[in-house]
């Protein structure tokens, strides 16, 4: 009983150090090739694709710089100006166009939209508690247009306005 423990939390631990390592290893692959810079949330992304397709593979590194193209192209420059300016310049008015009454309480109170930034970066994986809605949240992520995010930030602002 006891040595069974042991060795299936050693084989847990090995497991552990295996997925990490192959994270790092696509984090930097995706790095290098891409050109990008690191950002805080970046490993969330990659850690839903190596999870998904089992570690850092070609495929991986494909769908990652797939991404880099789109939508992780803004939070992996240099500085966040250019993605603060896309978040001002869009989350807002959206919201006007979809929830007056959320667009004025929030705009009314000086509220800045950098709570969605973290939203942004990850394109919710960070939010999400499942492995499959993550996967399928890059899924649509690789398949839309790099505003999509901003849409998905009003829809969940608007979802969530009892809350605001």
């Amino acid at each position: 009983g006891e040595e069974i423990s042991k060795r299936s939390k050693l084989r847990a631990r090995l497991t552990l150090k295996k997925r990490r390592s192959s994270l790092f290893a696509l984090i930097l692959t995706y790095l290098q090739a891409s050109g990008s810079h690191y950002y805080q949330g970046l490993h969330d992304v990659a850690g839903v694709v190596s999870l998904v397709y089992g570690g850092c593979t070609t495929s991986a590194v494909t769908v990652m710089l797939r991404m880099g193209q789109s939508w992780m192209n803004v939070p992996g420059r240099e500085d966040f100006n250019p993605l603060i300016t896309a978040v001002r310049s869009t989350v807002y008015p959206l919201l006007k166009k979809f929830d007056v009454s959320v667009h004025r309480f929030v705009t009314s109170r000086g509220v800045e939209p950098f709570f969605c930034i973290p939203w942004v970066i990850t394109f919710f994986t960070h939010a999400s508690k499942s492995l499959v809605t993550a996967a399928r949240l890059l899924d649509v992520a690789v398949s839309t247009h790099q505003s999509f995010v901003m849409y998905m930030v009003v829809a969940a602002v608007v979802k969530e306005r009892s809350h605001v």
